[in-house]
Parts: structure tokens; C-alpha cells; sequence
């Protein structure tokens, strides 16, 4: 007479064909199971096993869909805009339900920004002048015509970062393209449809107290009032050689009033 745990085990491999293709994981009562690379892994319920998934959940829910490939090299920006229109809130829902594996950086911190450029900035708001506004300037260097270059984040936030969006990558939730010239990343926007919202704790008052006064400092002539940058888009892109991978930008034009763009390839923050 077979018992309990063998009519579980049967019941599961059983199930694993079509779990290893949609991506989702099992539970029983006494048991987990996870498909990976169509092996069977059977979890106790004492081992917390990160992403794990009952399939009427969220995060399981949101890892069924199945979203169309991003093709179009130019003008891709409502491409399949139907489908993530309509998977919005399911969408929204499971990157909600998976989280940070680092909590701290679902909200921003003056300790994330480089040191010297944090002091400098806190002085000139305590006591606005034309020095405390040189002290900012001498932090950042103009590499071309218009073109300023500086450090804006710590390097261990940059990989604190980098390990999220690679987590981010491997989540088997589908991710929208982030502009109308790259296909893969991520938008960080979280009101747009398809985003991952995740890191918008962070990323929003990051522009609002730093990005958006070091735009209006840097480019005077290019800001004619507050308004003109009320709205910002961030998103993350992602380079890689490949079939169907984007190894290359391009010359373009940004639609906006000025463009932060922040490495996060391991290789700057490694020194």
C-alpha cells in the first residue's frame, strides 16, 4: 500500500512536466516542490525557499503570462502596448508579492549618494550662495560640450542595484521594453503598465533632492521653469551579445529636457 508521502512524490513528478514549462512551483500540506531546469526538488516546510509560490498566488499568476517578444529596433515604444495595458495590475501585483531581496533599498537614503556630493548639496540647503553652489560644481567634470560626468551613488549601492535588477532578470515575470530603441531592461516607472515598480521608493526622491537641482544647475539656458521638469522616466537597459540582444545604441535624440544616466556594469564600481 503506498503511503502518503509516495502518493505525494507521484503526484508531483507527475506535475513537473507542466510546471517546468509554465514556471511555477508546488506545495502540499507537508511539502514543496520546485521545477528547475526540469529537475524535481522536494523542500520541507521548515527551509524558506525565496520566490516560492503557491499557484493561485500573485507572484504565480504573474509568472504565467506570457508576453509577446520585443522586435521593433526604433520606434518601439508602444509595441504591444495592448498586452501590457491589460496585464497591468497582475503584472504590478507580483512584483509586489516577490519584493527586494535587499529591503533597505526600497527606500531612498542621503547615505546612498556619494559622500563629498551628499555634504556638498546639504550645505548649499542649509545656506544657499554661490560658493556652496562652486563646491557642487568642482565635483563634476565636463567631459564634452554638455556632457557633465561625476559620481552620483556609493559603488556598494550601485551593486546593491545591480544584484536587484539581475534578480529582476531571472524573476520569470514578464518585463516590458524600456524605451522605443532598447528591447531589454527594465522601466522603473512605476505608473507605467509593465514596470517594476520595486525600486520607485528609491529612484523618485534620488531625482527629486539630487538629479533634478544638479539638472537646473548644470543647464540654465535648458530649464526655463520648475515645470519644465516636474516628469522624469527611469528605466534600466540592457546590453548583451546574443541573438535578439541589444549590443549597441544608435545616435538619437532624448525627448527631455536633460538625461542622468547612471553605470551599473560592475566594472565601474569595482575600483
Amino acid at each position: 500500500m503506498p503511503t502518503g508521502r509516495s502518493l505525494l512524490l507521484g503526484l508531483l513528478a507527475a506535475l513537473l512536466p507542466a510546471a517546468a514549462q509554465s514556471g511555477l512551483e508546488l506545495r502540499s500540506a507537508d511539502a514543496g516542490a520546485v521545477a528547475v531546469d526540469g529537475e524535481l526538488a522536494i523542500i520541507p516546510p521548515a527551509q524558506a525557499v525565496e520566490g516560492m509560490a503557491l499557484p493561485n498566488s500573485a507572484l504565480a499568476r504573474a509568472r504565467a503570462l506570457v508576453a509577446p517578444a520585443p522586435t521593433a529596433k526604433v520606434g518601439g515604444e508602444f509595441e504591444h502596448e495592448e498586452f501590457w495595458e491589460e496585464h497591468a495590475a497582475t503584472l504590478r501585483a507580483g512584483w509586489a508579492a516577490l519584493g527586494l531581496r535587499d529591503p533597505s533599498l526600497a527606500d531612498f537614503r542621503h547615505s546612498f549618494v556619494e559622500p563629498q556630493l551628499a555634504a556638498a548639496v546639504s550645505a548649499a540647503q542649509a545656506r544657499p550662495a554661490a560658493q556652496a553652489e562652486g563646491a557642487i560644481r568642482a565635483l563634476w567634470t565636463e567631459a564634452a560640450p554638455g556632457v557633465f560626468s561625476g559620481r552620483l551613488l556609493r559603488p556598494e549601492v550601485v551593486r546593491g542595484l545591480r544584484q536587484e535588477l539581475d534578480r529582476f532578470a531571472v524573476a520569470g515575470i514578464p518585463t516590458r521594453r524600456p524605451n522605443g530603441m532598447n528591447r531589454h531592461g527594465v522601466i522603473l516607472d512605476a505608473e507605467a503598465p509593465g514596470a517594476v515598480g520595486s525600486l520607485t521608493g528609491l529612484v523618485e526622491p534620488l531625482i527629486a533632492e539630487y538629479v533634478r537641482p544638479l539638472v537646473a544647475m548644470l543647464f540654465p539656458d535648458a530649464v526655463g521653469t520648475q515645470a519644465d521638469m516636474q516628469e522624469s522616466f527611469s528605466f534600466t537597459v540592457r546590453y548583451k551579445e546574443g541573438e535578439g540582444q541589444d549590443v549597441a545604441l544608435s545616435e538619437h535624440r532624448d525627448a527631455s529636457v536633460a538625461t542622468s544616466v547612471q553605470p551599473l556594469h560592475l566594472c565601474f564600481v569595482c575600483r
